[in-house]
């Protein structure tokens, strides 16, 4: 028989996505992004613009460095 997995409730999961989009919102993207070190990922928020409503969109990206010459931070 096999152990089945738990899955964390459903308020851990939203706080998790919440907490972080709030703190870079606030902070005007000062604090919550990370720029990849060797062994970590970096975080960063790339805009867009909506095809059909034109409306600006938002969105915390986990980055990993796999090539200096690919990654460029500024």
């Amino acid at each position: 028989m096999s152990a089945q997995r738990r899955v964390p409730l459903w308020w851990f999961i939203r706080t998790a996505w919440v907490v972080p989009r709030s703190i870079s919102r606030v902070s005007g993207g000062r604090l919550g992004l990370s720029v990849p070190q060797p062994g970590r990922y970096g975080m960063m928020r790339p805009n867009a613009i909506r095809r059909r409503s034109g409306q600006e969109r938002v969105a915390v990206v986990a980055c990993v460095e796999a090539d200096p010459r690919w990654a460029r931070w500024r």
